[in-house]
């Protein structure tokens, strides 16, 4: 009956995303960020090289009251690793105290919110940064 099917649609949950921890590398300005933010994932950390636009994603996560639930990382995404895998010379590598479950990578080159302002990024190439990216094992999606 339709009441049996609606029992069961109500009593169907949705996984706790509380115990997953991600990353948006090329964050700013931040709608991305704070999308993941409030999906309810336990951390996120978002990676930006430029200190100028990582200022205005902490601004926007502070303006949404979003803050408090992210790490914002001034760095390079080809280079940074997250804050516990980071080895002194002549330490051994340490796994990281939190793992990390899933990256967000929205390369700056595929502009497609710039094109408008911007329509020679649209000849830039993208693969060899995306290649860059994610060669610690990541696959794209």
């Amino acid at each position: 009956s339709s009441s049996d099917k609606d029992d069961a649609a109500t009593t169907t949950t949705t996984p706790s995303l509380s115990n997953y921890n991600v990353v948006d590398l090329c964050a700013a300005p931040g709608g991305k960020t704070a999308q993941l933010c409030s999906y309810g994932f336990g951390h996120v950390t978002a990676v930006e090289l430029s200190e100028r636009r990582s200022r205005r994603l902490r601004e926007n996560l502070q303006r949404l009251q979003l803050l408090d639930k992210c790490d914002v990382q001034v760095a390079d995404g080809t280079t940074w690793l997250p804050p516990m895998m980071i080895v002194e010379e002549g330490q051994r590598q340490q796994p990281p105290r939190q793992p990390i479950h899933g990256v967000l990578l929205d390369v700056p080159c595929t502009a497609t919110g710039t094109a408008g302002r911007r329509p020679d990024v649209l000849h830039k190439d993208a693969s060899c940064l995306n290649a860059e990216l994610l060669h610690c094992g990541g696959r794209p999606t």
